[in-house]
């Protein structure tokens, strides 16, 4: 991965977060993500997609997506940045909100030895501490059976597996009302237009409302009765 610069990591990773690995996405959607010039990502697209071998399939004025290359070197970029952040929470006292810059600067710098031997000091951890995935050593990542908390029924619940923010200001409110993974979290009411949930986490007896946008951030592993 040593010679693919920064600049094309971040792009590789931007691209397999927005798609799952899954789904084509568009540049108007990268470009908003990364905070670029829309003109400015449609070079860079030409750029991987012209790489020898090719990082991405572009569909002109349609689609981007990485091709199984591609997708390796977001998976290795990915790797990298969930034990690193792993790392700064679990040994060196981090919380949770103030790693994902500080792992940005970093994965681009370690060797294959250092990553390595970091994964096999946190006994190769198969989760970050907002619940992604680390990729193994082999680069692949196990299926999903998740369940957005938007979606689940009232009285459902289920134990939260993983939040989809890098937000500091969101993960210290998750963090400020409970909501981490691992604890439980039941939905105890919804208004009848699915834009606020009322919410009881782990053994408190108090409820906290939150909205749909917050509530689609939480993936819950759904009891099953």
């Amino acid at each position: 991965m040593s010679e693919l610069s920064q600049s094309v990591q971040d792009y590789l990773k931007a691209i397999y977060n927005l798609t799952r690995g899954k789904i084509p996405t568009t540049t108007s959607a990268l470009a908003e993500r990364l905070g670029f010039a829309p003109a400015s990502v449609t070079n860079m697209i030409q750029k991987l997609a012209g790489m020898q071998p090719p990082m991405v399939v572009y569909h002109k004025r349609q689609s981007v997506e990485l091709t199984e290359e591609g997708e390796k070197a977001a998976l290795r970029i990915l790797r990298r940045h969930r034990l690193l952040e792993t790392f700064m929470v679990n040994i060196l006292g981090f919380t949770w909100d103030e790693v994902h810059e500080e792992a940005d600067h970093l994965e681009h710098i370690i060797s294959p030895r250092f990553e390595e031997r970091l994964a096999r000091f946190l006994e190769n951890p198969k989760f970050d501490p907002h619940g992604d995935p680390i990729p193994g050593q082999d680069l692949v990542i196990p299926p999903s059976n998740l369940s957005s908390l938007a979606i689940i029924q009232t009285k459902q619940g289920g134990r939260v597996r993983r939040v989809l923010t890098n937000s500091p200001e969101v993960l210290r409110y998750f963090d400020e009302i409970g909501i981490r993974p691992g604890e439980e979290i039941v939905v105890n009411a919804r208004d009848p237009f699915d834009t606020v949930f009322t919410v009881k986490i782990g053994d408190s007896k108090n409820e906290h409302s939150i909205g749909s946008k917050l509530a689609g951030l939480i993936e819950v592993e759904v009891d099953i009765e």
